[in-house]
């Protein structure tokens, strides 16, 4: 079987080709029964067309009549933008803006001067890079000997560390 440019079918194209042949005479059948003679279709009628509202939805659903508009807001402000809302709403020398109006200032949303807000508050940290792992608890004197033990013996391994630590 050939289309219209002389190339041959595939087996998935022919399979595919009867699949919608298939569905194009349930519907013509489902047609013909709710509605016979061509009648003009009324509201109870269109309730009774089970497979066509199938079909049609199925349609709009792979070929949207419109295209699907979704709003993204930017999560990614540089480092400057991060301090300027920290000045404008929490520094005691700042105006001490509220949060819409600092997102109207530097022109960004809510949800994002909220969030840098709040990630100041927890960590006074304004960096793009989270610190993952456990949190830190040595003191500046442990780091110091740690220091220390490691310019002094340059093939020390954190276990000799540990030991002489102990």
């Amino acid at each position: 079987m050939d289309d219209d440019e002389g190339e041959s079918f595939t087996d998935e194209e022919i399979k595919e080709e009867s699949l919608a042949f298939i569905f194009a005479g349930n519907v013509c059948e489902e047609v013909d029964q709710v509605l016979p003679n061509r009648i003009t279709p009324t509201n109870e009628h269109l309730s009774e067309l089970v497979v066509c509202a199938a079909v049609i939805n199925e349609t709009l659903r792979l070929y949207p009549p419109a295209p699907l508009l979704v709003r993204h807001y930017e999560m990614t402000l540089s480092v400057d933008k991060r301090y300027e809302i920290i000045f404008l709403s929490r520094h005691p020398m700042g105006p001490q803006l509220g949060v819409k109006a600092v997102a109207k200032a530097i022109k960004c949303a809510k949800s994002t001067v909220q969030y840098w807000l709040n990630r100041w508050k927890e960590s006074k940290d304004l960096s793009d890079s989270k610190r993952i792992g456990r949190p830190r608890s040595t003191t500046k004197k442990v780091d110091q000997r740690i220091s220390d033990l490691a310019s002094t013996d340059n093939i020390a391994t954190t276990r000799d560390i540990q030991r002489v630590l102990k």
